[in-house]
């Protein structure tokens, strides 16, 4: 052992170990120094991350209120689209309620007429074949009264024409 302690004490005052021990302190402190410095690079690393994770959860936050906020307006929406539609129905039956019920008026007005019409167009005719039948029953009696020689037809044309004046009864 003694031998370790001399040789120890002999490499005390060497230059080298001097050297060897300034090394040492020099790496021990550049370590911390190092250590440190990473301490901080992975603090400001780890600042940094929370900082993004906050923001990330902050946005999440955000984007969540955004949907929940879309969400009832979309539901606002759709309920007004069914309130809509329930209305438009309601005004369409109303409207074919009132056209029906003009079609219906006109139809029946349309009907009136025809049957005014025809009636119309019926006591025409009568009239027409009441006065061909009264001419035709003149010629006949005329054409008698010529064939039976009887030359005076004044009495005939008077009895026409008192016939004529008399109103004529309608069907």
């Amino acid at each position: 052992m003694d031998y370790f302690l001399h040789y120890f004490l002999n490499m005390i005052f060497t230059e080298e170990f001097w050297i060897f021990v300034a090394f040492c302190i020099v790496v021990i402190f550049s370590s911390i120094k190092m250590n440190e410095s990473l301490f901080r690079s992975s603090q400001k690393r780890i600042d940094r991350i929370k900082k993004n994770i906050s923001d990330a959860e902050c946005m999440r936050q955000r984007a969540q209120n955004f949907l929940i906020e879309h969400q009832k307006k979309h539901k606002e929406a759709l309920q007004l689209i069914d309130a809509i539609a329930q209305e438009a129905d309601i005004e369409a039956m109303e409207a074919a309620r009132s056209i029906k019920k003009s079609a219906d008026h006109s139809i029946a007005r349309a009907r009136k007429h025809s049957f005014d019409v025809v009636i119309q167009a019926e006591v025409d005719a009568t009239n027409d074949i009441r006065k061909s039948a009264l001419d035709a029953a003149i010629r006949i009696v005329k054409c008698f009264v010529k064939e039976q020689g009887h030359a005076d037809v004044t009495l005939i044309d008077d009895l026409i024409s008192d016939l004529a004046a008399q109103p004529r009864i309608s069907l």
